[in-house]
Order: structure tokens, then sequence, then C-alpha cells
């Protein structure tokens, strides 16, 4: 994945002076070439990378006809069937760039319906004026932009955008309070105020006066339920949908390889890699976050911090996969922030982890692989749990056990979901939490959230803090899908991008996120057993102890210690959040350093949790906020 950007003006400007102000800052985003087209009030440019074998022959932009020009950044992963309907020969010498002209040529705006994998497309009219940019249905992509009635620009990358005279610098706190307090927001809004998101799913049209208009083009929530005589058609269409959606991410002009956890996700996408692979006399490489410190204590019955064991047993399992452990013991968790807020330009949700994520991504990187594959899209998709169906579908005798009345555990998890309403469990939560429950789990200011009525805010967007809001199990998959708002293709994208590197996720091929939202969830359970769809179809593919775990890995799970090995950091970027008007508005910096000075005395279950969701998520925001803050410059 490459790079595009553009500049439209109704006033005449210096097309080179603009060329480079939005090419310098993303050009590590591309370095193998660098495309430009001149038009009518217009620049644009692409960065180009090569990670295919077919991107060797791009030479962008494609002429459509007199005065139509379009560019393409991505990858078609169906490029066989594609190449057949724009009448092609799959070859390496038909880039995908090629194929998507002629496809636009043909299809028009419906070119959405044909091709799939991570892209963007723009298509500049000269006659008309006109801009169309589309985006891939749920991939590893970015487009953002700004418009303000007299010039629109956008890019791939957002430093594109922060380098032009007329962008507003400005922070939008909404979004800013939604980065911390684990509030989805529409994925239209960046952290900047009037720099805007082109979700996944969207296109984009800009007429000659520079009005903006999106428009929908996926829609996964009305897939029609498929209904089979015989289950195991399900499990057999199942793996095929993946091993293709596996299989498809392979075509990369360097080494592949992939991070690997201890549970079924990664596992899968791992064992039909390395089975892909394997066929080519090709090992694949794993790269698994371990802890560098003890955990005894740190996680709950449910829960495992330490994923090396079982990620482990699956790569060897699969007798084509090098394991390679990575504890990142000498990786500042506080840094490796600060190199997050500079890669993202906001602050984000991961925040105890992304020290781990930087790491294999730059081993990765020195190893010479070009190609990252990921299961994030697991949990709503190939591995779907469909929770309270279980419940629901089963004998309470089947589910019950003795251990279950004498333990917390037991009556949180069991006992309580099984005979307790809804509405006297959420009524017991609410007392529990109080008004503003997020200030149990975020660096919000009290005074902040009522001053600026963030709970309000927060119910006009349909969202619940206390997330006890009861939906249907396809509404609690599309929230965790997020289709047509997600925004983990720009978080990939960029860190990838930061690395050289491509990040790929088969989890959220679009054919596969369309069957598995179509099978019925009955086929995810059975026999007092969840994830059946994939559990089912991996018999024989992934060792027994990892297909039928239970248990879930927790990430990070040492991180009070790493925070406080490298206190220094973490105390000195406080002090430089208390020198900031704008941070100690709205983040509880006190609390923050109280959770720091707990760890660096001993570390347990409670201040190590509260270390990645209230202080490294807080130093998240405070890092993007200082920006705007002279006093703290």
């Amino acid at each position: 994945m490459g790079a595009l950007f553009g500049y439209i003006s109704k006033r005449a400007f210096d097309n080179d002076s603009v060329f480079k102000k939005m090419h310098s800052p993303a050009a590590y985003w591309g370095k193998d070439s660098v495309f430009r087209y001149d038009g009518d009030g217009m620049v644009c440019g692409y960065l180009h990378r090569i990670n295919t074998p077919e991107s060797i022959c791009e030479n962008q932009p494609y002429i459509i006809r007199p005065g139509e020009v379009l560019f393409f950044n991505g990858r078609i992963d169906n490029r066989s069937e594609i190449c057949s309907l724009a009448g092609y020969k799959d070859t390496p010498e038909i880039s995908d760039g090629i194929i998507t002209a002629k496809i636009w040529e043909r299809f028009g705006n419906n070119l959405s319906d044909y091709i799939e994998g991570d892209w963007v497309i723009a298509i500049w009219e000269q006659n008309s004026h006109k801009l169309t940019i589309i985006r891939d249905h749920h991939g590893y992509s970015s487009l953002y932009y700004f418009s303000n009635g007299n010039i629109f620009s956008f890019a791939t990358c957002i430093k594109s955008l922060l380098a032009l005279n007329e962008t507003e610098k400005k922070p939008d706190m909404k979004r800013v309070a939604q980065a911390v307090t684990s509030w989805h927001g529409d994925g239209t809004n960046s952290s900047y105020s009037g720099i805007y998101r082109l979700p996944p799913a969207h296109r984009m049209i800009v007429d000659d006066s520079l009005n903006v208009k999106t428009i929908k083009h996926w829609f996964p929530e009305n897939i029609k339920t498929e209904n089979y005589k015989n289950s195991e058609d399900y499990y057999q269409r199942f793996f095929d949908e993946y091993s293709r959606a596996v299989k498809v991410r392979l075509r990369s002009q360097k080494p592949v390889g992939s991070q690997l956890s201890g549970g079924l996700d990664s596992g899968t996408v791992v064992a039909l890699a390395a089975m892909h692979l394997k066929e080519k006399g090709v090992r694949l490489p794993a790269f698994t976050h371990v802890p560098a410190f003890g955990i005894d204590g740190l996680t709950s019955e449910t829960r495992f911090g330490d994923e090396g064991h079982l990620a482990k047993m699956t790569a060897d399992f699969t007798g084509n996969t090098e394991w390679y452990p990575v504890d990142a013991a000498n990786v500042d968790p506080f840094e490796a922030i600060r190199e997050g807020v500079e890669i993202h330009d906001e602050p984000f949700h991961a925040g105890a982890n992304t020290f781990w994520i930087t790491e294999i991504k730059r081993i990765a990187q020195a190893m010479g692989i070009g190609t990252m594959l990921t299961g994030q899209g697991g949990n709503a998709t190939v591995s779907w749990p469909t929770p309270g169906l279980i419940i629901k579908m089963s004998h309470k005798k089947d589910l019950i056990k003795f251990k279950h009345f004498i333990s917390y555990i037991g009556w949180r998890k069991v006992l309580l979901p099984l005979y307790v309403p809804n509405s006297i469990k959420n009524f017991m939560l609410k007392t529990k939490r109080g008004p503003l429950p997020f200030l149990d789990y975020s660096a919000i200011k009290k005074e902040y959230a009522v001053s600026h009525k963030l709970l309000e805010q927060m119910a006009e967007d349909g969202h619940s803090p206390y997330f006890t809001k009861t939906s249907t199990p396809l509404e609690t998959r599309l929230k965790i899908i997020k289709p047509g708002s997600s925004i983990v293709g720009f978080l990939h994208s960029q860190s990838a991008a930061w690395n050289d590197l491509e990040m790929r996720d088969p989890t959220f091929d679009k054919r596969l996120v369309e069957f598995c939202l179509s099978v019925p969830d009955h086929v995810y359970v059975s026999g007092g057993h969840d994830r059946m769809l994939l559990r089912r179809s991996f018999e024989g593919k992934l060792p027994p102890e990892v297909l039928w775990n239970t248990n879930r890995g927790r990430q990070a799970a040492d991180i009070g210690y790493r925070a406080a090995k490298f206190k220094n950091t973490g105390y000195k970027i406080l002090d430089q959040m208390e020198n900031s008007e704008i941070c100690k508005e709205m983040l509880d910096i006190p609390k923050m350093r109280t959770i720091l000075d707990s760890v660096c005395i001993t570390v347990n279950n409670k201040n190590n949790t509260e270390t990645g969701t209230i202080l490294l998520r807080g130093i998240t925001a405070g890092l993007f906020l200082m920006r705007f803050d002279s006093a703290s410059v």
C-alpha cells in the first residue's frame, strides 16, 4: 500500500509548491516510484510501494479517456476473475491499476461490486471538475480529506494534509474523549477538527463547487441467512472460503510473515498460510509477544497472560512455521506510545500493546519481510463465540457445576447470566459504578466530563458506558466489525507503512465476512461449546490443546512491571502534561500519577489493569493534546 494525495482549488496556486508540501511528509509510504498528474485547478500524486509481483509494472495515472485519469493505491485479491472480466490474461505484466482502470471504464461507480482487496481509487474528470474516490469494503487502507469551500485536499497520510497552510490545526475533543473511554464513533471524524476520514465501504464525490457527498456501497448487515440441510456443508464451505482468503493474501513481492497469538484467529491464519507456503517450499515466520516479567496473579481464571506456549504448539503443529517469541524487554512502553502518536497523529485505544506491536514490526522489517498477516477481525467473523446463545440453547443442568456456587467467577459468569434478568443486572451495575462509569476505566477528568456533558453525548451516539446495552447476536457482531465505520484499516496501514510493511487480515475478507454472517447462530454453538464453526472445520489442522481451549489470552499481561521499569520516562511525560493547560482541563493527571506510583511499589491485578486502561491510554491523549498547547512546547 502506497500513498495518494491531491489538492483542488478554486483559486490559482503553485502546483509544484503544493505537490512538494504534500509529498515530503508522506515519502516513507512509497519509496519505489512517485507519480504525478497536473490538471486545471488540481494536482495529484501517488507514492508507490512495490508489494506484489504485478506492482512492478505500475505506471500511473491511467488515462481512461481524454481528461479522465485514475490513480489506484492498493491490491486486488480476486485478480483472476477480474482479469477475465476486464478482458486481460492474468500475467505479472498486467498491474492491478491497469485492471482497475478497465473495470472503472466498464462499470463506473459500481466498480466496488467487483474488485476485492485493500485499495483506494481516485478518478479525476477534468471537463466537469469532478473527483470520485472509492474505498475498499473493509480493508487495511486509509483516506483523509479537508475542505473549506475554497480548496479540497485528500491524502492517504494525514501528514500530507497537516502540511498545508489552509488546514486547521485544532483538536477534535470529542474524538479524543472517544479514544480514551472505549467510545466508538462513526469512523468519520479524525482527531483533528475539520479533517475527516473516508470510511471503508464508501465512495466520495466532489463536484466543481467542492461540495462533498459520501455514499455507502456495502451492506453486510443485510446478508441473508443460509440454511443447509447438512451441517457438514457449513464447515466445508467455511474452510474453503477461509483458505482462499489466506491464499490470496500471500501474493507478495517480499517474504510473508504473520503475527501469532495463543488463540484461534491468528492460529488458523498461520495454519492456512503455512499450508499454502509449503506447496512453494517456503517457511512462514510467525511472531508472538511473550511476557518479560512474572504474571502470577495478574490474570483471571478465564485468561492466560503468556501466549507463548500455545502459540509454539500451533507453529510446531503446522510443520512449516518458524516461531519467534518477542518479549520486547528493552522497549520503553512510554516511548513506544510517543512514537505511536507520531505515526497515527491521534490518540489510540491500544496504548498498552504499542510496545510489542511496533517491536514485532521492526523485527519483521529487519528480516526483509514485506507482508504481515494478522487475524484481528476473527472475534466477530471466523471465531464468533455467539455470547449468550449457548445459554439459551443449552440445558441449565449442563452448564452449572458445583464450583460455580462457591466461586466469585461462577456467580458472576454463570449463575448471574442464567437466572438474573438483564434489567436487574443493569441496575446492579449502574448502582456499583455510579452515574459516570467511564471515570473508573479512563483518564477523563470528572469536571471535564460534567461540563462537556460526555454522558449525554454518549447517549446521543447510542453508546452505553456501562457496556450493558442489549443487542441481538447480529447487532453485537456488527458493533465489533463496524462495517462502514471501522478505523482499524487506518491504524494498521499507518503503522505498517512506518516500518515499510503491508498488513493484511484474511479474517476481514469481504466474501468470508459475508459467509460468516450468513451462517445461522446455532451452527456456532453446540454441545455446550462455542466457536464451533471454526473448531469443527479445523479438527486435525490445529493442536487439540489450542483448538479446544476455552480461556482467552491477555495481551501485555505484565504491563505494570514494564511501566515501573521505565518509570522515569512516564514521570517526565506526566510532568509535561501538568504544564499543559489543555491536558489539565481534560485529563485526571493526578490519578494517572497515582497509578504509576502504585506499580513502582508493587504490581497487582488492579493497578496492572489500570496501567493499560487509564495511565497509558491517557498518555496517548496527553501526547496528542500537547501539540496544541504552546505552554507545553
